[in-house]
């Protein structure tokens, strides 16, 4: 949706590693999320509620590792291997089996048939299920699935209810004031800071003023004591 800049094409293409793009983008999508907060174009939206959209962000992460889990793990190799052997055994016996315990010939065959195509079934399934993400016809269908969701996102973000109730702009002025309100706030929660740090240096001057002015009491001292003394 809204496609992808010359300079993130270029990033994308110097990450490297089997994460790195994915890593990347949903960087991309919660340094978005934050700054559009920052900037106020959520509103007036509590930050608990805004924290949902980077769970939301997190779960899509959880999905893509559980997916990735599935397709490039392979399964174990040994009992494919296996597998494969009883495929051949099941193939090579079964005739001889159903010709021994069922004396029609017709009837042996159809039974052979039927044991052999299951087991060849079974093993065809297994395969598919170990990587259910080539885009084939008997795969999952990924691209009609990100195809339906970015269609729902555009039918979302198409614009207000035809019957909402608040006027759309009244709602713009009032968050215009409310920003204004938020760089008053700011400015005055500033100069406050100001003036509390000229506070704290005046203090700290007359402290150091004070300290001066002991020391010279006592060295004032010491030296009419010593004078009375001589």
């Amino acid at each position: 949706l809204g496609g992808v800049s010359d300079a993130e094409i270029e990033v994308l293409q110097r990450a490297r590693g089997p994460m790195a793009k994915t890593a990347l983008c949903t960087m991309w999508l919660q340094e978005f999320i934050s700054r559009e907060f920052l900037n106020g174009a959520l509103g007036g939206v509590s930050p608990p509620i805004v924290s949902r959209l980077y769970q939301y962000t997190s779960d899509g992460m959880i999905g893509y590792n559980q997916a990735r889990k599935v397709a490039y793990v392979p399964f174990p190799f040994p009992h494919s291997q296996l597998t494969t052997f009883f495929l051949i055994v099941v193939t090579c016996f079964m005739p001889i089996l159903m010709l021994t315990f069922v004396p029609e010939v017709i009837v042996a065959s159809i039974l052979n048939t039927m044991a052999v195509s299951v087991f060849f079934g079974l093993w065809l399934v297994a395969n598919e299920l170990e990587d259910p993400f080539r885009n084939v016809p008997n795969d999952i269908p990924l691209n009609t699935f990100q195809a339906q969701f970015n269609e729902a996102l555009i039918c979302m973000f198409a614009g207000f209810h035809p019957e909402a109730w608040w006027d759309i702009d009244e709602e713009k002025k009032m968050l215009g004031e409310t920003g204004e309100n938020m760089v008053s706030q700011l400015g005055s929660f500033n100069l406050n800071l100001g003036g509390a740090n000229r506070n704290k240096k005046k203090i700290s001057t007359l402290e150091n003023v004070a300290e001066t002015a002991e020391s010279n009491k006592l060295d004032l001292s010491g030296t009419i004591s010593e004078s009375g003394s001589l």
